[in-house]
């Protein structure tokens, strides 16, 4: 699916630093107040604590890096909500929801991601 303008630089850096396995990077694409809500009920709020969550999860050896689909995007300025399903090291799917929103600079900040077991 073809990626809203105001939203390609985003995804970009976003695809960028999770092939590079670079989360401080991926942490800065988070509203300072964004939250992750994870399988187990976990709920992961702000940068920091985004941060760490990417460090554990994504190993530098490409063949350990969970798998994702491209997104579906459903863009409702100023908000947009992107769908997607990831396969884990293990084979396991997961559901991923993010919704990305509109800064005043007009860039966009992920503010919420969900992700759940298929």
């Amino acid at each position: 699916m073809e990626i809203p303008e105001p939203l390609r630089e985003t995804v970009q850096q976003w695809v960028e630093a999770y092939e590079a396995a670079d989360a401080g990077r991926l942490a800065s694409l988070y509203a300072e107040d964004g939250i992750i809500f994870l399988p187990a009920g976990q709920r992961l709020q702000g940068r920091e604590a985004i941060a760490k969550h990417y460090s554990a999860m994504l190993p530098q050896k490409e063949r350990d890096k969970p798998r994702m689909t491209p997104r579906k995007f459903f863009f409702f300025p100023p908000i947009a909500h992107a769908t997607a399903t990831a396969t884990g090291r293990h084979g396991e799917k997961h559901s991923v929801i993010d919704i990305l929103s509109q800064q005043p600079d007009g860039s966009y900040l992920f503010v919420c991601s969900s992700w759940t077991f298929k």
